[in-house]
C-alpha cells in the first residue's frame, strides 16, 4: 500500500515473510506507529534496531516452532470447546463479549505457562483477591482499548495525578 504517510507491505506469503525476517536489517519498520503498544513499558513490536534484536534474542527461546504448534493446536481445541460449551438459544449466545477475552486467555495459558484452561472451569478467586485470573485479564483487555486511544501526554498526566493522590 502506498500513501502520503509511507509505504506499507501486508503479506501472508510464507516465503516473503521468511525473507523479511532473514534480512530484517534491510527493511526498517515504522516503530513510531507502534509506540501506543508501549503501555506497560517497551515492547518488541515498538522497538527497533539493536533494542529489537536484544528483545527477539530473549524471546526466541520461548517463541519457537514448538510454541507455534502448541498455540495452533490449543486454539483449535479451545474454539471447539467454546462452541460446545456455549448454550445457544435461538441462534443467540449469552455473554458474547466475554468469549473473546476468555479465548484470548486460554491458549497462551496453555502454550506459555502449561496451565490448561477450560470453558467449564469455575472461576475461583485467590485469597485476598477481588477478581479471578480470567476476570482480571478481561478487565485489562477492556481498559487497553481506552489506553490505546488516549494520547501519551494525557496518560502521563493521569499517571502523575494518580501518584499524587496515592500519597
Amino acid at each position: 500500500m502506498v500513501s502520503p504517510s509511507g509505504n506499507v507491505l501486508w503479506t501472508r506469503d510464507p516465503d516473503v515473510i521468511l525473507q523479511l525476517q532473514t534480512h530484517h536489517s534491510d527493511f526498517v519498520e515504522p516503530t513510531d506507529m507502534f509506540v501506543m503498544l508501549d503501555i506497560y513499558g517497551p515492547t518488541i513490536t515498538a522497538s527497533g534496531g539493536d533494542e529489537q534484536f536484544t528483545y527477539r534474542k530473549i524471546a526466541s527461546s520461548f517463541v519457537n516452532e514448538n510454541t507455534h504448534n502448541i498455540v495452533w493446536t490449543e486454539t483449535v481445541s479451545q474454539a471447539k470447546s467454546m462452541l460446545r460449551h456455549r448454550d445457544y438459544k435461538g441462534g443467540v449466545a449469552p455473554d458474547v463479549a466475554s468469549n473473546p477475552n476468555r479465548f484470548a486467555l486460554h491458549f497462551p495459558s496453555k502454550a506459555f505457562f502449561n496451565r490448561p484452561e477450560t470453558w467449564h472451569n469455575v472461576l475461583t478467586k485467590p485469597p485476598r483477591h477481588r477478581l479471578s485470573y480470567p476476570e482480571a485479564i478481561s478487565v485489562d483487555f477492556k481498559r487497553n482499548n481506552t489506553i490505546s486511544i488516549t494520547p501519551r501526554p494525557v496518560l502521563n498526566m493521569l499517571i502523575l495525578f494518580s501518584c499524587m493522590c496515592v500519597r
